[in-house]
Formats: structure tokens, C-alpha cells, sequence
């Protein structure tokens, strides 16, 4: 092989986006997905019905979540007289499985609606929710409740499960004292939301698994996303939509989170500032200690100020950027934009178009714009 000598010298240093050493052009990148000519994707799609294993033929399946809903919505378009059927037919409660390019969801059947048209097969729509619909209503009587002892928030969310349910807690635990745990006619869903809600935290349902997840809506404040690795970077060449929406909000840098009969007053502020604009104050039963305080307020901070919604469309390939998730901080790649945000809502459909199924994954975005300023 010939030497083909380059006067360019693209030397950096690993960082955020790699700092210039003076001999050439930048070209280190975050770690993320490959800029590439063309990125091959093979989709497929399957319905099942979970007790007998019978497939369901469809024509249009989706699923979405949010960072205010604690379950995946799953909805599907079923044709067919067998598969229509099977779903008639089926004993209470229904399950239904639908894995769409090899990430699987299960749900429990809410309703389904029958329509038929002279000279076409009969088609049902399905709409189910995850398996934590177990959890509320109908599926769960509400009860009412008193703590007669001091436990973690944790464990107080943990007895409101069924056998067989297990709970993933990402935030920090902290002790209750019984008399600031009581409550009257709410499900098991509803208990573990005010529990994860005191803290500033989210609950997430796992999408086929008997789980359930409490998370941070804010595992870093926005402020901060700067200097925080991303758990994805994105080039602009996969996203096939993108577009954004301006959503303006008085930038607070403080607020004030006190308990109710028993607990703590805290200020929470942004590091560096005289808390000078505050925000509503916060009251809770459950704000017994420090730690809820914190994951309160910074998600009552991290909320307020410039921003917009970025939606963004890209496929669903683990070569590319596998299926994003909410809570997700995605920095999208230098190259024409550069900026990070938080997935709020993630969803992912598949439909034929021309007898080829196309399957896409699309991700709302929190983007703070004092970010960029």
C-alpha cells in the first residue's frame, strides 16, 4: 500500500466533543451511533395471545409511554375471523403480547371494538395496558390504610405488591414515620405514586415483566446536562422526523418543601444563586427527611424555564440506538446541532405500507434552552 501523506492532523482529546489541540480539524465524537452511508434494518411484528399462544394477525400495532404514566398503552388492529375470534372468545382477564424487532411488551385487554364492512374481513381494535393494570382499577379494590410503624418509603411501597411482583427503586430511600403514611379508597398503583411522587420520582411499569420502576424524573438537574454523559448520542443522519415546539416558563432557582405534621422544611436552590425566585411551596405528608426534600425540588426547578419539546422519529435497531426510554438524557451529535435532552415519551409502531412493514420509534424531548444560551 501507498503512504498518502495528510498536511491535517486530527488530533483531540477525549471529552465532551474533544477539545481542539491546534494540528486540524476535530473529528472525535462522544461515544454513539456510527455516522453511515446507510443503516440496514429488518423489521418484523407479532401479536400473540398469551394463553393460548395463538398468533393474531394485525395490521397496525403500537405502544407508548410517558413520564406521567406508570403504564404502556399497547393498541393493535386485528383482522381475520379466527383472530377475531380467539379475542371474542377469550376468558377474562386477556392478555396480549406484542414484540416488535425483537423488544417485547405484554398487556392486559381494557376494550376492544368490532367493525366489519360489506365485501371486507372483520376487524376488532384492540387497547390494552401493561401488566401493571393488575394493580388499579378494575383489576384492584381500593382499600384504605394506616402505618402503625416507621419504614422506608421503600418498603411501604413494596407491601402494596402482589406475590410475585418485584419493584426496581432508583432513588434514594428514606425513613416514614406512621403517622405520616395513611390514606383512605386508593389501589396499589395509587399508593406506590404518591410514595415516588413525594420524592420527585416517576413510576414506570416494565414493558412484559411483572415490575415495577421508581425513577428520578430528574436524575441530574438541567443545568447540569452539560456536563453529564449521555445515555445515547444521536447523529442527525438516523432521525427520519424531527421537530420542536416552544414551551416558555419562568426560570425558578428555588423553592421550599416542608412536610405536613411531621418532617422537614428545606429550601431547595440552584447552587450559586440567592434564591430569588421561588417557586409554589411544596407540601407533602411524606417529606420526612432530606433526601425527598432534594428530589423534590430539583424536579420543581429542573421543570421551569426556556424550553422546547423536540419530537424525533429514527427506527428501532440496536446497531443504531436500540429503544429509548424515558429518563433517558440523549445528546443529539454536534454536526448542525448540538444540544441535549430528557425523553419524556417514547412510542413505537409498526403498520404495512404496500405490504412492507414499517417499524418506527418516536421520542419527545425535554430540551432546556439555557443550554445553548
Amino acid at each position: 500500500d501507498l503512504y498518502d501523506p495528510d498536511p491535517d492532523l486530527p488530533f483531540c482529546r477525549p471529552g465532551q466533543g474533544g477539545t481542539d489541540l491546534g494540528f486540524g480539524p476535530i473529528v472525535c465524537r462522544p461515544i454513539g451511533v456510527p455516522i453511515q452511508r446507510t443503516y440496514l434494518v429488518s423489521n418484523s411484528a407479532s401479536l400473540t395471545l398469551v394463553a393460548t399462544g395463538q398468533p393474531l394477525e394485525a395490521s397496525a400495532i403500537s405502544v407508548a409511554i410517558d413520564a406521567d404514566s406508570w403504564a404502556w398503552e399497547l393498541r393493535a388492529t386485528v383482522h381475520g375471523a379466527e383472530s377475531v375470534a380467539a379475542i371474542r372468545d377469550a376468558t377474562q382477564p386477556v392478555e396480549i403480547e406484542a414484540t416488535l424487532n425483537g423488544h417485547t411488551w405484554r398487556g392486559v385487554l381494557d376494550s376492544w371494538s368490532r367493525q366489519r364492512q360489506f365485501g371486507e374481513v372483520p376487524t376488532i381494535t384492540l387497547s390494552a395496558r401493561s401488566l401493571a393494570a393488575y394493580l388499579g382499577a378494575p383489576h384492584a379494590a381500593p382499600r384504605s390504610y394506616t402505618e402503625t410503624q416507621t419504614r422506608t418509603a421503600q418498603q411501604l411501597a413494596e407491601q402494596e405488591l402482589p406475590l410475585g411482583w418485584t419493584l426496581d427503586w432508583q432513588i434514594d430511600d428514606w425513613l416514614i414515620e406512621p403517622e405520616a403514611w395513611h390514606y383512605t379508597n386508593r389501589t396499589p398503583i395509587e399508593a406506590i405514586t404518591a410514595i415516588a411522587s413525594a420524592a420527585g420520582a416517576v413510576v414506570q411499569a416494565h414493558p412484559s415483566q411483572p415490575r415495577l420502576i421508581i425513577a428520578p424524573r430528574y436524575s441530574a438537574p438541567h443545568w447540569a446536562w452539560a456536563g453529564t454523559t449521555p445515555s445515547v448520542t444521536l447523529p442527525l443522519d438516523v432521525l427520519t422526523r424531527l421537530g420542536s415546539e416552544y414551551r416558555p416558563s419562568d426560570p425558578l432557582n428555588g423553592v421550599y418543601v416542608s412536610g405536613e405534621t411531621t418532617g422537614v422544611l428545606a429550601l431547595v436552590k440552584r447552587t450559586g444563586t440567592a434564591a430569588d425566585r421561588l417557586g409554589e411551596m411544596i407540601v407533602d405528608p411524606l417529606i420526612t427527611r432530606q433526601a425527598p426534600a432534594r428530589g423534590r425540588g430539583i424536579a420543581v426547578l429542573s421543570a421551569s424555564g426556556e424550553q422546547t419539546r423536540e419530537s424525533l422519529a429514527l427506527p428501532v435497531a440496536t446497531d443504531i440506538a436500540g429503544l429509548l426510554a424515558t429518563g433517558q438524557l440523549v445528546h443529539i451529535d454536534p454536526e448542525g446541532s448540538d444540544w441535549r435532552g430528557l425523553v419524556r415519551a417514547v412510542s413505537v409502531g409498526a403498520r404495512l405500507n404496500n405490504d412492507a412493514l414499517v417499524v418506527e420509534q418516536t421520542a419527545e424531548l425535554e430540551r432546556h434552552l439555557e443550554e445553548t444560551a
